[in-house]
């Protein structure tokens, strides 16, 4: 039985969650604290979870959720991230087997 286990693949995954986690930071923070300038700030988070965030994000209600709870910042970019968690953990399966892909030998 062969191992699942692949160096490349958690070094690809984990690295493209670090940039995931980093983005959040950045998109609630400019929502927190420059909030006359943050419309697009979530611009990031959507690009870095491409093409799951374009498909299915609609599905989970963003748009009524701001709608209705617009007045705290933090608790939006908060929502948005987690909302946007799940195409970030497929992308980066995605990676840790396309880096498990690229180091098997011949």
């Amino acid at each position: 039985m062969k191992s699942l286990y692949s160096k490349t693949g958690l070094i690809w995954s984990l690295s493209y969650l670090g940039i995931f986690f980093i983005g959040a930071i950045y998109t609630i923070a400019v929502l927190v604290l420059d909030t006359a300038h943050s419309e697009m700030s979530g611009l990031l988070q959507i690009l870095i979870t491409m093409p799951w965030s374009l498909l299915f994000s609609l599905l989970f209600g963003v748009p009524t959720w701001h709608d209705e709870f617009a007045s705290s910042h933090f608790l939006y970019g908060v929502f948005v991230n987690l909302n946007l968690l799940p195409f970030a953990l497929i992308n980066a399966i995605i990676l840790y087997f396309v880096g498990r892909l690229g180091s098997k030998k011949s």
